[in-house]
């Protein structure tokens, strides 16, 4: 058997689990309910999910090179920060905290790195969607000002969208 190594991941304590599935539900709406069927873990200042699987138990005595299940949040200061391709499995089941922007406003986004709302929101974590249906990521509101958290391949995709 291998010997456990401080930097594999550790399983969440339910705790754990139920402070992260409590913000997301809170600041998002996004039901707790849909992630019960997952396991969450910890690695530094981030944590991974991974669908449950009775073989869970036989794959935790091999050693981890660090890509299980997917990045699903990291701590950035005081906030956490749900990864783009968490928002992209879940953000459909939003209902608050969203910010709708046009193709114009999405370009200025893209541009400047920021753009002011109109909007009345907590500063915090908000999900960005273009014309309505396309969720391409995460921004951070602060002071009534939206800077861009998109990462850096969501933004080629956005310029290419951009262009057409």
């Amino acid at each position: 058997m291998i010997q456990w190594d401080s930097s594999w991941p550790v399983l969440s304590k339910d705790e754990e689990k139920e402070w992260l599935v409590d913000y997301i539900n809170k600041r998002f709406g996004i039901p707790g309910s849909l992630f019960a069927d997952y396991q969450f873990f910890c690695h530094r200042n981030s944590w991974h999910i991974l669908k449950k699987s009775p073989y869970l138990s036989e794959g935790a005595k091999l050693k981890v090179s660090g890509h299980y299940g997917i990045k699903a949040f990291y701590k950035v200061g005081k906030y956490i920060k749900p990864t783009t391709r968490m928002i992209q499995l879940f953000g459909r089941y939003a209902d608050r905290n969203i910010i709708f922007l046009t193709i114009e406003q999405a370009h200025c986004l893209l541009n400047e790195g920021k753009i002011y709302v109109a909007e009345e929101i907590e500063d915090g974590y908000v999900i960005i969607v273009i014309e309505k249906r396309y969720i391409v990521g995460l921004g951070l509101v602060i002071g009534g000002i939206l800077f861009s958290q998109m990462s850096g391949n969501v933004k080629q995709l956005l310029k290419y969208m951009l262009m057409s």
